[in-house]
């Protein structure tokens, strides 16, 4: 007896095992009506994922891109093996506040980079807080920074401090904005990123 079933390719997304049961069932009657035949392809149906409608589908990214910036040719100072450093480039971000009532609220930072004197200038402002912007020469070095306010800020709210490493180039949103900041250096003017790159995707195939 042969039954004609239309997509194997979507059985993972029902229980094979039980599928497999049914189907013993099925021919141990040595019979397969034409309900049995709809009743299984019904479950090799593959199931339904989460729509942009649904909530898991609705979280709020802690990073907003606020300009992206261009890049600076000519000096190896605006890129590193990781990343790309571009000028006018400013994101702002949800971190754990530094002032306030609550040491547990949330602020938005307002993270920059700018060209002064030829080199990356590394800045953040905290929303809500009348307190000094923060500048410095390493994306990481300043919000080191942060992270000295927010412990002092715990220490003022009878709180345990969170965190006391942080990656600077993840909290500039870099890594999250990373294709963004690549298609802003069409020419490749950071080559040492660039040669990086592609070193690395030349191991990956051999790997």
């Amino acid at each position: 007896m042969q039954i004609s079933f239309y997509s194997w390719s979507t059985m993972q997304a029902y229980d094979v095992d039980t599928l497999v049961g049914e189907m013993k069932e099925l021919f141990e009657k040595h019979e397969v009506t034409e309900e049995d035949r709809k009743a299984i392809l019904k479950k090799l149906q593959p199931r339904k994922t989460p729509t942009k409608s649904s909530p898991s589908s609705k979280k709020e990214s802690r990073f907003t891109l606020l300009s992206i910036g261009e890049p600076v040719s000519g000096n190896k100072n605006w890129c590193t093996k990781n990343h790309i450093f571009l000028n006018d480039y400013s994101v702002r971000v949800k971190f754990g506040a530094t002032c306030g009532d609550d040491y547990n609220a949330h602020h938005y930072f307002t993270c920059s980079i700018t060209k002064v004197d030829d080199l990356p200038h590394f800045t953040i402002d905290e929303d809500n807080c009348d307190v000094e912007r923060i500048e410095g020469s390493s994306a990481t070095g300043v919000w080191s920074e942060v992270l000295k306010r927010r412990v002092e800020f715990a220490n003022t709210c009878g709180e345990k401090p969170g965190m006391t490493q942080i990656s600077g180039t993840q909290y500039f949103g870099l890594e999250h904005f990373k294709d963004q900041i690549e298609a802003a250096d069409p020419d490749g003017v950071n080559k040492i990123y660039w040669i990086q790159k592609k070193a690395d995707e030349e191991m990956a195939k051999v790997c």
